[in-house]
């Protein structure tokens, strides 16, 4: 079982051996883009050896994993709100995470002494559990900041044609309530300041209100984005369409609300009569079935 330990020793030994390999390469590479720059005179940011520009070199090699461009799980990234580094890392770990996970379980197993098949089942449990524990966990966040969105639509709704009302336009009308809403709708907030931030970029703004709905997957905010791009496009008043449409959310909300409500009471009554109805039934018969038996005994 020690030659097992030995082994293991000697892969994690060659791991870091590659890892070494792929930073001198990339220092070769950062030499040479130097080089150019000194050659071209542009100017590059001096870097400083420091913990926090060693944690962001570490974040900028985890960018480049396979995991940062699969499609399902940058969208529920963009879901759950997580941005820049954050999002960086999280990557990382559903990508990494599995594999430490089977690695420190199978160590752990052959320290112990175990047989190679309890070793080997062990990891591949530990790898499972991982790996689908936080996809759960991601689409948990996902769908409970999605939800949150979705409540603060109305607000967004009525402060949008308040500000169409004072003569604002569209663009004006979104930094505005960035920079001054943010405490009562402070996720729908965060979203529409990455669309404010492309459309300083460039990009049209019917195009970057639509790629914010499509990456959120929201059906209301969907439908109020349609709208609000046949204004960035079109122009013309949509007062009364998004009046209309805010007051039909609003009843679906309470729609919502009341069958939540149904559903509660329901749950109410069925714990009532498990708990409080035997309660009740010896409350109020236990008398009688005690004078029964006083009587039953006495002719007895």
């Amino acid at each position: 079982m020690n030659a097992w330990v030995v082994i293991s020793v000697l892969g994690l030994l060659a791991g870091s051996v590659l890892l070494l390999v792929a930073e001198f390469s990339k220092s070769i590479r950062y030499d040479a883009h130097a080089r150019f720059d000194e050659i071209f005179g542009r100017k590059r940011r001096l870097n400083l050896p420091s913990p926090a520009r060693g944690i962001e070199h570490v974040i900028e090699r985890l960018s480049i994993l396979p995991s940062s461009k699969d499609p399902e799980i940058l969208k529920l990234l963009v879901q759950a709100g997580y941005k820049g580094k954050a999002r960086v890392v999280f990557n990382a770990v559903i990508r990494i995470g599995p594999v430490l996970t089977a690695v420190g379980t199978l160590l752990v197993n052959l320290v112990q002494g175990q047989d190679l098949f309890h070793c080997l089942a062990s990891a591949l449990f530990g790898f499972a559990l991982f790996y689908v524990g936080i996809r759960y966990l991601l689409r948990w966040l996902a769908a409970r900041r999605r939800k949150m969105i979705s409540k603060e639509i109305t607000t967004f709704l009525y402060m949008l044609v308040m500000l169409f009302d004072s003569g604002l336009s569209l663009e004006h009308s979104l930094r505005i309530m960035v920079e001054q809403a943010s405490d009562i709708m402070p996720h729908l907030a965060q979203e529409l300041e990455r669309v404010l931030a492309r459309i300083r970029a460039g990009q049209d703004q019917g195009k970057a209100l639509m790629s914010m709905s499509q990456m959120l997957d929201i059906p209301e905010l969907s439908e109020a984005v349609a709208m609000l791009k046949q204004v960035a496009q079109q122009g013309g008043n949509v007062r009364d369409s998004i009046m209309r449409y805010a007051a039909l959310i609003e009843e679906r909300q309470f729609s919502h609300l009341r069958e939540r409500v149904s559903k509660l009471s329901a749950k109410m009554t069925i714990v009532m009569m498990i708990f409080m109805f035997p309660a009740l039934m010896i409350f109020i018969a236990g008398p009688g079935f005690i004078g029964l038996g006083k009587a039953l005994s006495g002719q007895g």
